[in-house]
């Protein structure tokens, strides 16, 4: 879904709805994701206070991006 979202308005939208319901409990995580929809790709730096799960999550993530944006234009 934050795939998705990072070039959706509208699918931002709903997982900014989404990801307030669980923001007390994965606050790091959150944190992290709302940084990559602010632009930023460093892995280093989204990870620094995130647990070894989270931080898988998020290079998930971001690969996916990356994956997402060198894909060819396909009709």
């Amino acid at each position: 879904m934050v795939v998705a979202a990072v070039n959706n308005a509208e699918e931002k939208k709903q997982l900014e709805v989404e990801m307030e319901n669980f923001a007390e409990v994965w606050q790091n995580i959150i944190a992290a994701i709302r940084s990559i929809f602010a632009g930023e790709r460093d892995e280093d730096i989204l990870c620094e206070q995130l647990t070894l799960e989270e931080s898988i999550i998020i290079y998930a993530i971001l690969q996916g991006i990356a994956d997402q944006k060198n894909a060819p234009n396909t009709p």
